[in-house]
């Protein structure tokens, strides 16, 4: 938390050789929290645009959830991108971001967004447009 606290708000790219005090025998500092490994990167800018985008996706497959006009079949699909993107923010808490993991949680969210723009009534104005 001091590497944060240094610098709060767009973060530090040599945070690392500040933190030699938690490598461990393995030689290696183990950061296994990767909403601190974004924070100390980007800083709480970083770290509010980074959960944001999250946010407002889970809210985005809310909404066509509360939608009564929607299949059930697409409820169901709904259901199981907000309980899944639900779980993989819970577990990116406790691992770092190495590997597939990002792209585990990029494409989830990917996912919901197509989902929630699939099930999206469509725009009269966009619509109006086309046909011009």
């Amino acid at each position: 938390m001091d590497r944060i606290y240094e610098n709060p708000w767009l973060g530090s790219s040599d945070y690392l050789s500040k933190m030699e005090e938690m490598r461990q025998g393995q030689g290696i500092i183990d950061l296994v929290n990767t909403y601190l490994v974004v924070s100390l990167n980007s800083g709480l800018v970083g770290l509010s645009l980074f959960v944001l985008f999250f946010f407002t996706t889970l809210i985005g497959v809310s909404k066509v959830l509360r939608n009564k006009i929607v299949p059930l079949n697409q409820k169901s699909l709904g259901n199981v991108l907000f309980s899944t993107m639900m779980g993989i923010l819970l577990t990116i808490f406790t691992c770092s971001p190495m590997s597939l993991v990002p792209l585990m949680y990029w494409l989830f969210s990917s996912l919901c967004l197509v989902y929630v723009k699939l099930n999206s009534p469509p725009n009269p104005q966009l619509i109006s447009e086309s046909t011009m």
